[in-house]
């Protein structure tokens, strides 16, 4: 289900470190105001939560408390958005520093609201990682669940239908066999959340889900999920969809336009 994803090295993370004190250096300097009011309002920094407000929070605090303690007194925030959240949040400057991943980035660049300002890929044994794909799952209880044609009438749960693995890369897998994902479905459940589709699948509320590639092995090395629970239905090998090659980045630092 991976198509190569592992955890930053030190290094790698410690660059990051360094380079988001960069990147807020550079927007306080762009708006003197935030640094120089006193008790200012905290630099807001929106993060996509791809699998729920918890986690992004758990995962980005250290980067706002690390910032904090580089560029005092000027305070930062951690604000976990799902894609649906991010364009009026933009619009109405209730964020002032965005990261994302690279499809998100992209559709925000095209529609004029961002400017990356820094960037970091994701690290594997053999360097850094440039591939990303998606996972179709089901519980492994389901012997009718053999392939996308068997999701013609079910009930399919998936993060958001504007999501990259969750969605996109999908359309053109279900297409070949002979399936429209958009009209094919008795109904599509958006929980807003990676790990509430692989909960939605293991509870039964759904017939299959619909998730990025590295995500069920990351919850079966945390403990969250057994492996032998779910299955990748009609695939010999662990992801459904294709591995694209990304030419930017993973994550991005972007900043308002």
């Amino acid at each position: 289900m991976s198509c190569g994803r592992f955890p930053l090295s030190g290094l790698l993370r410690r660059l990051w470190f360094c380079l988001l004190a960069f990147a807020a250096a550079a927007a306080l300097a762009a708006e003197p105001r935030l640094a120089e009011e006193p008790g200012a309002e905290p630099l807001r920094i929106g993060v996509l939560a791809y699998r729920g407000v918890e986690r992004a929070r758990q995962e980005w605090q250290p980067h706002a408390d690390y910032l904090g303690e580089k560029l005092a007194p000027q305070r930062f925030r951690i604000v976990p958005l799902t894609l649906a959240e991010f364009a009026p949040a933009i619009a109405a400057r209730r964020i002032d520093l965005v990261i994302t991943n690279t499809g998100h980035y992209v559709e925000l660049e095209v529609g004029g609201a961002i400017s990356r300002i820094a960037t970091m890929r994701v690290s594997g044994p053999e360097g850094p990682v440039d591939r990303f794909g998606g996972t179709a799952i089901a519980r492994s209880d389901r012997a009718d669940m053999n392939g996308y044609a068997d999701l013609r009438g079910k009930r399919l749960a998936v993060p958001d239908t504007k999501g990259f693995g969750g969605w996109q890369v999908h359309l053109r897998e279900a297409r070949a066999a002979g399936l429209d994902l958009e009209r094919d479905l008795s109904e599509v459940l958006e929980l807003q959340a990676q790990d509430k589709v692989v909960a939605a699948v293991l509870a039964g509320r759904v017939d299959a889900g619909l998730v990025r590639s590295d995500l069920v092995e990351s919850m079966a090395a945390a403990g969250k999920i057994d492996l032998a629970t779910l299955k990748v239905p009609g695939f010999a090998r662990a992801r459904s969809t294709n591995c694209f090659k990304l030419d930017t980045p993973s994550l991005l630092l972007t900043s308002m336009k």
